[in-house]
């Protein structure tokens, strides 16, 4: 089967049928995902981050408690990079096809990109993951893929650890270590 976005409609993943990292398992015939609207965008993962998110999120329960049947298999991974191969189409979420993140999903398409998975979705885990196209970022060239889907999840990692100690991040300008919020 070709890998263009359209011949394939399933995918292989790396999930878990019963919680657990030893209940890990290749799953060769999972559907390919659609993007559901205008604003998702669908990505060929090329390398899925790991971050101890995924293992917690596989011990949520005790050791063998089956997954839920609407999420089984489990596919974890919060974040990646990869290629946009398609973009959602027309309001089909009830969302304005011409809105700039709908904008953005349409030029993201033929882009290497990183990205944050939806958490209340399949993750990255996968060959392919959609995803919001307010969560996903052209990769300029010249950098790695590798490295460059780590990004993500420890950005916002850092992002919050500088926004709960009051540094003024993501206002417009940057702040240097020392520097925060000012006091009235």
């Amino acid at each position: 089967a070709e890998h263009d976005g359209a011949a394939v409609r399933t995918m292989k993943v790396l999930g878990a049928t019963r919680f657990g990292r030893k209940n890990l398992a290749f799953i060769p015939d999972r559907p390919r995902p659609v993007p559901g609207g205008p604003a998702e965008v669908l990505i060929r993962v090329r390398y899925a981050d790991l971050n101890p998110v995924d293992l917690h999120k596989l011990r949520a329960r005790p050791e063998g408690t089956p997954a839920p049947p609407h999420r089984s298999p489990l596919v974890v991974g919060f974040g990646g990079s990869g290629t946009v191969v398609a973009a959602g189409g027309d309001g089909e979420d009830g969302r304005d096809a011409s809105s700039s993140a709908a904008a953005k999903a349409r030029d993201l398409v033929g882009k290497d990109v990183c990205f944050l998975a939806d958490p209340g979705r399949d993750g990255s885990y996968a060959e392919y993951v959609v995803c919001d196209a307010r969560l996903v970022c052209a990769v300029p060239p010249g950098v790695d893929m590798a490295r460059a889907a780590c990004v993500p999840v420890a950005g916002c990692t850092a992002f919050e650890c500088l926004d709960k100690v009051g540094l003024p991040v993501g206002r417009g300008r940057s702040a240097g270590v020392g520097e925060g919020k000012k006091k009235r």
